[in-house]
């Protein structure tokens, strides 16, 4: 269900023959070859900023090259080391501080603008693929609609889009 709802089920098969954690925390967070991945979006991320590195605050600059550079520390380090809350707690903090240092100190020029469209289209994005796999994946049978099981899949999905107290 995860590969689903990222758009990237298929290269996953293309590349991988066994569907396992380790081999989707692999193609998730490291792989470059994978467009969506953690490494690969933070890596473009970075050589974009660095192309207009004159229109960017230091902050934000220094909020992406610190997180270039703990991700390159965090490829060095064995993978039987590594746990899925590490991984997901790197991707939330530095999400996080590249978004504050990006609200706190850019312009409210055109460029802040279409930084923000972006977000928005992503999220627009991520709330479809998620609803898709809700309904057609993860209830296992029809008659389950409106069951104890889908009540709590339906809090799970608004909890990650951040609409469960909006909900309420």
């Amino acid at each position: 269900s995860l590969l689903r709802a990222s758009g990237t089920s298929e290269a996953f098969s293309a590349k991988y023959d066994e569907v396992n954690q380790e081999n989707i925390e692999s193609f998730m967070f490291f792989d470059r070859c994978n467009p969506s991945s953690v490494a690969s979006c933070l890596e473009k991320a970075r050589e974009g900023a660095r192309i207009v590195r004159t229109a960017l605050t230091s902050q934000v600059w220094d909020a992406l090259n610190t997180a270039y550079q703990e991700l390159r520390a965090l490829e060095r380090i064995p993978r039987s080391r590594l746990d899925t809350a590490m991984l997901t707690d790197f991707t939330t903090r530095h999400t996080s501080t590249v978004r504050g240092a990006i609200n706190a100190t850019q312009l409210r020029n055109d460029g802040w603008h279409f930084m923000n469209l972006g977000y928005d289209l992503e999220r627009a994005d991520a709330t479809a693929r998620l609803l898709d796999v809700k309904y057609f994946v993860l209830l296992p049978r029809v008659e389950f609609v409106g069951s104890g099981l889908d009540n709590y899949q339906w809090q799970v999905i608004l909890r990650a889009l951040s609409a469960h107290r909006a909900f309420h």
